[in-house]
């Protein structure tokens, strides 16, 4: 059975490091009989925007490094920055928008349509904002 959703993070100033902290994974896996995928894993590495590629950490081996990754819904850069979030809610709204259009075509009452609104589309925009404040 494959391990679904799993997040390693792993501070800079940590007393342990990436690789003892991935190996406890790897052991935990085996010993619950759980199988890793590391084809589909990933690392970020957050930093400053303007940090220079050559202070990074080393690549982790076998793993593929990457600049942003979903969590959960929520959008993480390498660089902290809200933007990619945004814009990834602002299309699934936009989609969700003409659905909403849709069924008001369809006739569906003004009091549907908004518990329809709130539930597709303010719920989402909700998602995480305190996060980017």
């Amino acid at each position: 059975m494959p391990i679904h959703d799993t997040t390693l993070l792993v501070p800079q100033n940590s007393p342990t490091t990436l690789e003892v902290e991935f190996a406890h994974i790897l052991q935990w896996s085996s010993t619950s009989k759980l199988k890793l995928n590391t084809l589909k894993t990933k690392e970020i590495v957050f930093h400053r925007p303007l940090l220079p590629n050559r202070t990074l950490p080393p690549l982790f081996p076998g793993i593929e490094r990457v600049s942003s990754a979903r969590i959960l819904g929520v959008t993480f850069t390498a660089t902290s920055s809200p933007e990619q979030h945004i814009n990834n809610i602002i299309a699934i709204c936009n989609k969700r928008l003409y659905l909403l259009s849709q069924l008001k075509q369809q006739n569906l009452s003004e009091q549907a349509l908004d518990l329809i609104f709130h539930a597709l589309i303010i719920s989402k925009n909700n998602l995480c904002s305190p996060s980017f404040c």
